[in-house]
């Protein structure tokens, strides 16, 4: 089990520590090591943040978050793609080389040679985010039983996402707006049916499904 964590702020407001606040909040997801990342781009500031708990590669060369061509992709990454060292065979065949032994660098270099078809090659349980810079597109991925959990957040100038809700209250722009009719559902059936939650503006990305924001233009 890890956490990732990240945010896009048009507003630019959010800065190296709210993502460190943000990555904190998961520390029980993932003891072993905490990984931050900060970026001010011309029209909003991104950031990934990992907590990792060490199980396939123990070596701190699989630290995450994880780059590939001098940063231009991006992943925060947590699970286990059981079927990996034969994705990455496919991969060493087709002219990639690899750094270190983990799962994480073999489903970020898929992301890279097959783009969101990668994720039909994957078996295990798995929750991801991919930020492609050339292309301005920020993905989340989710397994197909859902066994990872995913949340996202999105209001006016502000995209978050999360393993656990509980990383967007450390930030003060996070609206905790109660969903009235998440409420109701919650005593009508006793849970909160996907991909709603109990706030209004936060959704579970649902199992077997990804998810695109466009960062030009703020769509999802």
């Amino acid at each position: 089990m890890c956490g990732i964590t990240g945010f896009v702020d048009y507003e630019k407001l959010l800065n190296f520590k709210e993502i460190k606040l943000m990555t904190d909040a998961l520390i029980h997801r993932g003891p072993d090591s905490r990984g931050l990342e900060f970026s001010s781009e011309s029209k909003y500031n991104i950031a990934f943040g990992h907590r990792r708990l060490s199980i396939i590669d123990l070596d701190a060369s699989s630290n995450q978050p994880m780059f590939y061509n001098s940063k231009e992709y991006w992943i925060v990454y947590n699970g286990e793609v059981y079927n990996y060292k034969q994705i990455k065979k496919e991969l060493l065949d087709l002219g990639y080389k690899f750094d270190t032994n983990s799962d994480t660098e073999v489903v970020l270099k898929s992301y890279v040679e097959w783009g969101v078809k990668a994720i039909d090659k994957f078996i295990g349980m798995f929750a991801f985010s991919v930020f492609d810079k050339k292309k301005e597109r920020l993905f989340l991925f989710r397994d197909r039983a859902g066994v990872k959990p995913l949340f996202y957040y999105q209001k006016a100038e502000l995209f978050l996402f999360a393993s656990e809700i509980k990383s967007f209250h450390t930030t003060q722009k996070f609206n905790k707006e109660i969903d009235l009719n998440s409420v109701a559902m919650f005593f009508r059936h006793g849970y909160i049916d996907s991909p709603n939650s109990i706030y209004r503006y936060v959704k579970k990305l649902q199992p077997g499904h990804y998810l695109v924001f466009n960062l030009k233009d703020k769509t999802t």
